[in-house]
């Protein structure tokens, strides 16, 4: 566990230009080796100015969205943290990259910590680790070096087998050990890099055939995990993204998937205080995306008490609006508000899928005139 009231002297460097005359971007020209597909970029690139890679071509992050996958020819950026995306086939490919820089944000490695599996606490953090693995090393060394030695001995009693057979027998037996023990060492350090798996189930299916020292990361939590060959069994390494900070107004860094959520699903809202007559309604939206109706519902603030509340929502395409063409309800079933009832049915829709720059509107069909207050929401998923 990490230790406790300890002095925290290692801040977090930040280097940021504002690319003015006074305080400029930086000219960066980077040389790196494509691997998971990506490339991670030593500074974070303006957008301004673009990433530029010879030979290849970027691709605008709106149009990636639609078509979800990369042409062997093409590559993204991520200018909010400098990762660049690449076909599968530019695997292991050295890129030359060229952009103007707009600085780093520097972590020193006692302020990135390891999160115990099966346990809510911080385990260690990444400058521990690191000293482990520097004392391994020099253990290994150490090791190494009786080996050499050992094994020198195990020359020399051989060479005087004739004298000193006992002695030889036992120099042989301690080389063995020695060298047992430095191969041991060594291979429980070793990482190889594999593909990332999408869950921590899709390990054992992946990978059904492990080998020792393969290190995989997983997708939607973000841990990485080694497999140790002498165990025969995945063991936790850390998590990637814990080293990554949320996006704020203020600050660069990973999108958290509530914020997702209100990126890829708008909504179309009718607020209508008081329905004078039945029929068509004095409300017009037009929606500016493609996407698919997920949701459709209506409420309402005061609550009627003669005869329900029947609502059908039409929808008109751009060039049909323009040309005066005719509206088609959404609706196979309509939504109602029964009496003394604040919530509106559930519709059935007969067509989910919305056109760019589509119209809405409601039709009142039957007016309780004692409802107020009442709301008609569309929830649309953007393509």
């Amino acid at each position: 566990m990490i230790q406790q009231y300890v002095q925290y002297n290692n801040p977090v460097t930040i280097v940021w230009r504002k690319g003015t005359p006074d305080d400029p971007y930086v000219d960066k020209a980077d040389s790196l080796k494509i691997i998971n597909n990506m490339i991670i970029l030593t500074e974070i690139p303006a957008e301004t100015f673009k990433v530029n890679i010879s030979g290849l071509i970027e691709v605008d992050k709106s149009n990636f969205e639609r078509k979800k996958e990369l042409l062997p020819n093409e590559y993204l950026v991520h200018y909010s943290n400098g990762i660049v995306q690449f076909h599968p086939s530019q695997e292991f490919n050295t890129v030359y990259a060229s952009y103007k820089g707009r600085g780093m944000i520097l972590y020193p490695a006692s302020r990135i910590i390891s999160y115990n599996k099966d346990a809510p606490f911080a385990e260690k953090n990444l400058q521990e680790i690191i000293d482990e693995i520097y004392q391994s090393i020099s253990k290994n060394q150490k090791l190494i070096d009786d080996l050499q030695v050992v094994t020198q001995n195990a020359i020399n009693a051989t060479n005087n087998a004739n004298t000193a057979t006992d002695g030889a027998n036992v120099a042989r037996d301690e080389a063995i050990d020695a060298k047992n023990e430095a191969l041991f060492a060594a291979s429980s350090t070793i990482m190889i890099y594999k593909e990332p798996v999408d869950t921590y189930d899709d390990l054992d299916i992946v990978y059904s055939n492990p080998e020792n020292g393969w290190r995989v990361t997983v997708n939607d939590t973000g841990d990485v995990y080694r497999y140790d060959g002498f165990s025969d069994s995945w063991v936790f390494l850390g998590n990637s993204i814990g080293s990554l900070p949320i996006a704020s107004d203020i600050s660069t860094g990973l999108l958290d998937k509530e914020d997702y959520k209100q990126f890829t699903v708008r909504s179309i809202v009718f607020a209508m205080p008081k329905i004078l007559s039945d029929g068509i309604q004095n409300y017009i939206v037009q929606f500016p995306f493609e996407g698919q109706i997920i949701k459709a519902y209506a409420f309402c603030v005061g609550e009627g008490t003669v005869a329900p509340l029947e609502l059908a929502i039409e929808k008109i395409s751009s060039n049909e609006f323009d040309n005066s063409g005719a509206w088609q309800s959404i609706f196979n079933q309509n939504i109602f508000i029964n009496p003394n009832q604040t919530k509106g049915t559930t519709p059935v829709l007969k067509t989910n899928n919305v056109n760019k720059n589509d119209y809405f509107r409601v039709n009142v069909l039957q007016l309780d005139n004692n409802i107020r207050g009442v709301t008609v929401q569309l929830d649309i998923k953007i393509k």
